[in-house]
């Protein structure tokens, strides 16, 4: 019994993979067309964002002249703090004041991004909008409010920012890699396209096949062929000269 269900399942998947084999110039059809429509979207509907960053490294400042371990850690272990600071309301309150009163604090979060560079006492300020302008000054005044801030919470002998890269200006927009435009618009084609084929293949009841009946425990009696217009004429004219003829 366990082997008839086996052998009936194979035999659907066998089938369903005809199914498609049937309909793949379809598919890929609706793959490149898929392809072409995303590509075309992504030029005209992606929004124009532009990015500017600075890499910085703060240090502490120690008696010894020789830098210690234990100093480099604690300058890692300390950036997540200065990310805080550089996201936290204080600063970029001060921020939005000099740059564009009309950003909010929370419009500012979402478009500065404080990354570490890994296993290293550098980290970049990133900053995304909508002109290339506003996100080189976004980031000029993020740093500048960020030394303020360090001084008033400790003290300039404590603590050295060092700007190891200025604030860049990218006069080209951010955008999505043609390659990836391509592919999502692709896979998006694919899954469409092979939804409505099972769709239609669920949704049709015709009798294809023997197989089909068998599965209702139903019989095949015979087969009932379609006439043409030329097979259908001249069944009408034989029958009309038979009456005739009696």
């Amino acid at each position: 019994m366990d082997y008839d269900i086996i052998e009936e399942d194979s035999i659907s998947l066998y089938e369903i993979f005809q199914y498609f084999k049937k309909w793949a110039w379809l598919i890929i059809a609706a793959m490149c067309l898929g392809a072409i429509i995303s590509l075309v979207s992504f030029q005209f509907l992606e929004d124009e964002e532009y990015q500017s960053s600075a890499q910085l490294i703060v240090n502490q400042k120690s008696a010894n002249e020789t830098i210690q371990y234990s100093e480099i850690q604690t300058n890692v272990s300390l950036i997540n703090t200065y990310r805080q600071i550089i996201l936290g309301k204080s600063v970029l309150e001060k921020v939005a004041q000099e740059v564009d009163p009309n950003l909010t604090v929370t419009q500012l979060q979402n478009a500065i991004t404080v990354r570490q560079t890994e296993n290293a006492q550098t980290f970049d300020i990133v900053a995304v909008l909508d002109s290339p302008e506003l996100a080189q000054n976004v980031v000029q005044s993020a740093i500048r409010n960020f030394e303020n801030t360090l001084t008033e919470i400790y003290d300039t002998d404590i603590l050295t920012v060092y700007v190891l890269s200025a604030p860049s200006y990218e006069p080209n927009k951010i955008a999505t890699s043609i390659t990836t435009r391509a592919l999502i618009g692709a896979i998006l084609g694919a899954m469409l396209t092979v939804g409505i084929l099972l769709l239609k293949e669920l949704l049709d009841t015709t009798v294809k096949d023997e197989n089909f009946l068998n599965q209702f425990g139903l019989v095949k009696l015979g087969e009932l062929e379609s006439l043409s217009e030329q097979e259908y004429a001249q069944a009408v004219l034989t029958g009309a000269t038979t009456k005739k003829g009696r």
